[in-house]
Parts: C-alpha cells; sequence; structure tokens
C-alpha cells in the first residue's frame, strides 16, 4: 500500500514539474515577443515623434 501511494505522489511531483517548466518556457517566449513588440512600438512612435517634430 505505502508503496503505490509513495509511486503516485511521485508521478504526480513528475507531472507537476514538467507542467511548471512548460509555464516558464511560455512566460520566457512572452516575455521576449513583448519585449520585441514593445521595442518595435517605441522606435515606430520614436520616429513619427521625430517626424512630426522636424515636418
Amino acid at each position: 500500500m505505502y508503496h503505490s501511494k509513495f509511486k503516485r505522489s511521485s508521478n504526480q511531483t513528475v507531472r507537476l514539474k514538467i507542467s511548471l517548466a512548460y509555464l516558464i518556457e511560455n512566460i520566457q517566449f512572452y516575455t521576449f515577443r513583448f519585449r520585441l513588440i514593445t521595442s518595435a512600438g517605441l522606435q515606430f512612435f520614436y520616429i513619427m515623434l521625430v517626424n512630426v517634430t522636424l515636418g
């Protein structure tokens, strides 16, 4: 009985670790995309600002 309980708990731990790793990977991916979009948006905004100021 104890053995099966231990097996189940270890299986749960493995599943938790996998889901945690997946979550961290997704967070890193979305952070990267967000930075990319933000930097592009800031560059566009800066170019527009310069055009308005000079024009």
